[in-house]
């Protein structure tokens, strides 16, 4: 991951980092980087306000309050061999492979309320409860059954079938990497794509293309029905309804594990994972982290985990939230 995105509070969209294939949406094909936060005024001169936003590795997401969502970015290789047997396709959504610099509206969604993007593929949920998917199919990301890309956004039947037959519907998604999950009002969790190192928590074994995966939605077991789920690059986190936290990935645990959390920690109050890491911070203001993060020294150490006070950290501030989805961590710290 090459950019990073920060929406203010009236709605305006920034990006900073490398652009590269016009993933900064500021008009430019190659070579751009911008080391501050650079406004895309594409939304601002059509008074759109972005409420959310998602990266890939050359494509950027955003839903305005409208429910419409609009990418950017990469949109493939043409020729026979490109996209039948590489899958040189991107995830923007609009039904070809031309590239696209700034922002361009994704015709075939109306009414959406969440998005998702992992490296190469793109995930929007509607209004209504429908999941649509597009992009680079491998790994059986897509969620469709196959190993086939998608040019525009595709309804996900299995999990249509799902909300029609048993009243399943999604309340969180999230995507990272090539993996993706959702998870669902009564607590259900299912998972699919890329499992090469244990991220889906389903176990472990030989699916497409002799890389572990799985090309269908596949619901992922805790003790307790779950509360929330965090994706990163090969990691995993979840949170079951009592509160206990589980990681999976990395080779090192091929199912969810529980996480012992010390007891001076507090109440949780938010988790995220990246390429080799989990973080958790709670509501004491403290950090459990396991990799190496931060170059300061752990106040203490449990189950892999180190002990950090954020207001050594921040310098008095109080963290709002962590994202650290692939290499790059992020924090929003509040200060009086």
């Amino acid at each position: 991951m090459r950019h990073s995105a920060a929406i203010s509070g009236d709605g305006k969209l920034y990006l900073f980092g490398s652009g590269n294939w016009g993933v900064l949406g500021q008009g430019t094909e190659t070579d751009a980087r911008f080391d501050s936060p650079q406004l895309v005024d594409f939304f601002t001169k059509r008074e759109k306000r972005v409420i959310d936003v998602a990266l890939g590795e050359y494509h950027t997401v955003a839903l305005t309050d409208d429910g419409s969502v609009y990418t950017w970015g990469y949109g493939g290789k043409t020729g026979m061999f490109n996209w039948m047997y590489t899958q040189e396709v991107g995830a923007l959504g609009h039904g070809d492979k031309k590239h696209h610099f700034t922002p361009k509206r994704v015709e075939k969604l109306a009414k959406v309320k969440s998005i998702a993007a992992g490296l190469y593929h793109t995930v929007a949920l509607t209004e209504s409860g429908e999941l649509y998917t597009w992009g680079r199919g491998l790994y059986g990301v897509l969620g469709n059954g196959s190993n086939q890309y998608a040019l525009e956004p595709e309804l996900n039947e299995e999990l249509e079938d799902l909300r029609k037959t048993e009243g399943k519907e999604i309340a969180k998604v999230d995507s990272a990497d090539e993996f993706t999950g959702v998870l669902m009002t009564d607590g259900s969790l299912y998972l699919w794509g890329k499992n090469d190192r244990g991220q889906l928590g389903v176990g472990s074994g030989i699916g497409i293309d002799m890389v572990e995966s799985e090309n269908q939605p596949v619901n992922i077991k805790v003790d307790e029905p779950v509360a929330d789920f965090h994706p990163g690059t090969n990691t995993l986190l979840i949170k079951d309804t009592e509160g206990a936290v589980y990681k999976t990935g990395l080779k090192l645990d091929y199912t969810p594990r529980k996480i012992a959390v010390p007891e001076e920690f507090g109440s949780l109050a938010g988790m995220t994972c990246g390429r080799r890491h989990y973080v958790l911070w709670s509501d004491k203001n403290q950090l459990l982290v396991w990799g190496k993060v931060l170059s300061e020294k752990a106040q203490s150490e449990a189950d892999g985990f180190g002990l950090h006070f954020g207001d050594s950290l921040f310098d008095g501030g109080r963290i709002r939230d962590l994202s650290m989805k692939y290499g790059i961590f992020g924090a929003l710290i509040e200060h009086k």
